[in-house]
C-alpha cells in the first residue's frame, strides 16, 4: 500500500524529453524529493499527454522512516 498525490496542470508544461535529472530541474522538485527520501518516497515529473505536466509524490505506508523501526 501507498500514498499517492497526483498535480497536474494544462499549462505550458515542460519539454517532452525531460527527464527530471538535468540541469534545468527546478530546486523546487530538488526539495520535495529531499523531503520524501528519509521514508523512501519518490517524487516524479513529465508531461502531460496533450501538454501541462504532472507531479506525482508517493510514499509506501510502512517505509523506511529514515532508517528507525
Amino acid at each position: 500500500r501507498e500514498i499517492q498525490l497526483w498535480v497536474t496542470d494544462d499549462g505550458r508544461g515542460i519539454p517532452s524529453s525531460f527527464d527530471g535529472k538535468r540541469q534545468s530541474i527546478h530546486l523546487g522538485i530538488l526539495g520535495m524529493q529531499e523531503q520524501l527520501r528519509p521514508w523512501g518516497g519518490t517524487v516524479t515529473v513529465k508531461p502531460g499527454p496533450v501538454g501541462g505536466t504532472i507531479v506525482r509524490a508517493q510514499v509506501a505506508l510502512g517505509g523506511n522512516h529514515g532508517g528507525a523501526e
